[in-house]
């Protein structure tokens, strides 16, 4: 996306063009310092336009963004050793990849190799794409599902602010009833890696988990959950505080005994289109490995229902 419009409302009409974006549309200033920076990046109605020149109620305003000012090259990592692009869906503004368990999205140390970002270099190249790397959101490396990039800055800021996401995990014990859990979540004492609810008032970021129950067998739920804020591990820590950690996941509980890593995927995003701002829902398939360990919890009569192949609802 090269450029983006917006019509000024009645409840904008007269305020300089500057507090109109950013009061009334998703860009961001440095979004806004980049037009401003682009020859004919900013124009009303045909004509250049200035952040401080008032718009009136009707006008079109006109944003033209510079394209990805990548470093000699492409500016994307060496292919190295082929990775495959988990492309799930595309549109003009959007990919929407399915990352599989195991797969980091940016190298770290250790974790260098097979990552995301290098399969995104290697399908760029492919397919002669000039574009960064942007992925709105983060998954840990043994969390599979839907994984959203912008294909450029606008739509990248448009859905950081404009995205939900659903989860599925399976837990340990049994839970009946759905609920809210409102614990703020800091480094453990002593780890780089493993966070925790502090028990003091005032210490760490405050996260929000919303959790639905699916359906359970005498050890374990198949549940739902909708994240109202996004802290690392929040999931894992949120669950593992209230006594059902992830099934697989070691680090805060959890028995590996059926499966070597948390059952934890990424199942459906929903979020406006940041080209015509019609409502997309993009789900997945529960992954095998989920499904096999615990095979009481997805009962043919319950698969339908919980697990399905992509779908997209436009």
């Amino acid at each position: 996306m090269e450029k983006v419009s917006f019509r000024v409302p009645p409840q904008a009409d007269g305020l300089p063009a500057k507090v109109f974006l950013r009061r009334f549309t998703p860009v961001t200033a440095r979004l806004l310092v980049a037009c401003k920076r682009t020859p004919g990046g900013m124009t009303r109605n045909g004509a250049l336009l200035r952040s401080i020149d008032k718009v009136q109620v009707g006008d079109i305003v006109v944003l033209k963004f510079p394209g990805d000012d990548l470093p000699e090259g492409d500016g994307l990592p060496a292919a190295g050793q082929a990775v495959p692009f988990p492309l799930a869906w595309e549109n003009e503004s959007v990919w929407i990849v399915e990352k599989p368990p195991g797969m980091v999205v940016y190298p770290t140390p250790g974790h260098d190799g097979e990552t995301l970002l290098q399969a995104f270099a290697g399908y760029a190249r492919e397919k002669e794409i000039r574009a960064a790397f942007r992925p709105v959101y983060r998954l840990d490396r043994d969390t599979s599902g839907l994984l959203v990039l912008g294909k450029d800055r606008f739509s990248a800021a448009f859905l950081a602010k404009n995205l939900k996401k659903e989860y599925m995990a399976v837990c340990e014990g049994v839970l009946t009833q759905k609920g809210w859990i409102e614990r703020a979540i800091d480094l453990a004492p002593g780890s780089r890696i493993r966070r925790c609810c502090p028990g003091r008032p005032g210490t760490g970021q405050y996260a929000c988990t919303e959790f639905i129950p699916v359906c359970h067998d005498k050890s374990h739920t198949l549940v739902r959950f909708f994240l109202h804020t996004g802290r690392t591990h929040q999931i894992r820590v949120h669950m593992a505080s209230i006594g059902h950690p992830l099934a697989g996941d070691d680090l805060y509980g959890g028995s590996r005994r059926l499966l070597s890593r948390q059952a934890l995927h990424c199942r459906a995003v929903s979020f406006l289109d940041p080209g015509n701002r019609e409502e997309i829902r993009v789900s997945s398939v529960l992954p095998a490995d989920i499904q096999n360990a615990f095979p009481r919890l997805f009962a043919e009569e319950k698969r339908e229902e919980i697990s399905h192949a992509i779908h997209v609802d436009p």
